[in-house]
């Protein structure tokens, strides 16, 4: 259970930055430690596993900074608590009694849509999960949408929780609700199905719960994000985003363990969706990921 959502944002009206009113509770980051001093404790008394801080974007967590820039005007997100009295993952940590009581640091990624590391001043590690993300008015990818380069742009999203942020969850923020003219949705409002439905597949379809995030070393080009997974089972998944134009090709070793003899491509695209292509064949553990225009690939093989 949760703690609270977003403790940073406050309602602020519908003019570029502000997308929306609707209710909302403003904490600063002590008031967010001593409300988890004291809830924390009824809800770990009966067993509830504690999630906090979840603020709306990730960057308040381990800072006091906020996103820009909007879309179209450039504009700075709102900041009703003027740069300061968010930073609530380090004021949790350093309150012993809080950060005894959270099992879970939950964030969302909204307005600079990407994910920040884990602090190195903050050496005990707790899971990170990525609670609530869409695309809202106001910010990139906001426009309704349901093409192959809006599915791209959201499986890099998930890429920088999962690498970046070493997230172990990633949660769309609803499957279909009413709003016909954003990108909240995974599905549209009518019920259209998008490539951005798909594309989250990609991870979220061949990378089980209790696979572990490995390592991707090397050059990769410009255009390309690479992350891979392996399960107990010894099932390797190397997740492929080329977020260019043009086909290129990238080639892969698998290393510190048996390689699969072949892997299956799983591909994302403007006419496919998790289409199941013929598997390739791996040499010496090593092949070459043909990854044609603005694809999602997933390889997957054991």
């Amino acid at each position: 259970m949760a703690i609270a959502n977003e403790p940073d944002f406050a309602s602020c009206g519908t003019t570029e930055p502000c997308d929306g009113n609707y209710a909302s509770t403003l904490y600063t980051a002590d008031e967010l430690v001593a409300f988890v001093k004291v809830a924390g404790q009824k809800l770990q008394a009966v067993g509830v596993r504690l999630i906090a801080p979840e603020p709306r974007q990730w960057l308040r967590l381990w800072t006091n900074s906020s996103a820009c820039c909007s879309v179209p005007s450039n504009k700075p997100s709102p900041d009703p608590l003027l740069g300061q009295g968010y930073n609530y993952g380090h004021a949790l940590y350093g309150d012993t009694t809080a950060w005894g009581l959270l099992n879970i640091i939950g964030t969302h990624q909204y307005e600079s849509q990407v994910a920040e590391p884990w602090p190195n001043d903050v050496p005990d590690r707790k899971p990170v999960w990525m609670t609530e993300m869409s695309g809202i008015k106001w910010w990139p990818e906001a426009g309704l949408s349901s093409t192959v380069d809006n599915g791209v742009a959201v499986a890099g999203w998930i890429h920088n929780a999962l690498v970046t942020g070493e997230a172990s969850a990633w949660l769309w923020w609803w499957y279909k609700g009413p709003n016909t003219a954003d990108n909240q949705s995974l599905l549209l409002a009518n019920g259209t199905d998008t490539k951005r439905h798909y594309t989250l597949g990609n991870f979220s379809k061949f990378i089980r719960p209790g696979y572990t995030r490995v390592d991707v070393t090397g050059s990769i080009p410009a255009d390309v994000l690479l992350s891979a997974y392996l399960g107990g089972d010894g099932t390797v998944v190397v997740v492929a985003i080329n977020k260019g134009s043009a086909s290129v090709d990238v080639p892969i070793v698998i290393a510190g363990g048996t390689a699969p003899p072949s892997l299956t491509p799983n591909v994302t695209s403007s006419s496919d969706n998790l289409a199941a292509q013929s598997p390739v064949t791996l040499t010496g553990g090593s092949f070459t990921a043909t990854l044609a225009g603005k694809t999602v690939t997933t390889f997957v093989g054991k």
